[in-house]
């Protein structure tokens, strides 16, 4: 498998559970394409992520995500969710 390959591959594995986390299907997620970002200390050291969900998002997937105040665009999510159980038998 190519360095693409796998990048792409653990691109598709990331969105599918941020998905999940936030009660949404992949698909959903997809149409919502949240921007995301850190928040980090000046050292680097990341806290969490913060979502930011687009002004022309449609409301009524909004509506469906969990943690997501109502009215409100933006969220933080824990940084362990991007982590596998595979990774973390690695260690």
């Amino acid at each position: 498998m190519s360095s693409r390959q796998l990048e792409e591959r653990y691109e598709e594995e990331r969105n599918l559970r941020l998905a999940e986390h936030l009660g949404l299907t992949a698909e959903e997620l997809d149409t919502l394409e949240p921007d995301i970002d850190t928040n980090e200390s000046a050292d680097g050291l990341i806290y969490c992520y913060i979502l930011n969900f687009h002004r022309d998002a449609p409301k009524e997937l909004l509506a469906k995500v969990i943690g997501l105040a109502p009215g409100s665009r933006t969220m933080q999510v824990e940084l362990g969710i991007f982590d596998s159980e595979e990774r973390d038998d690695e260690y």
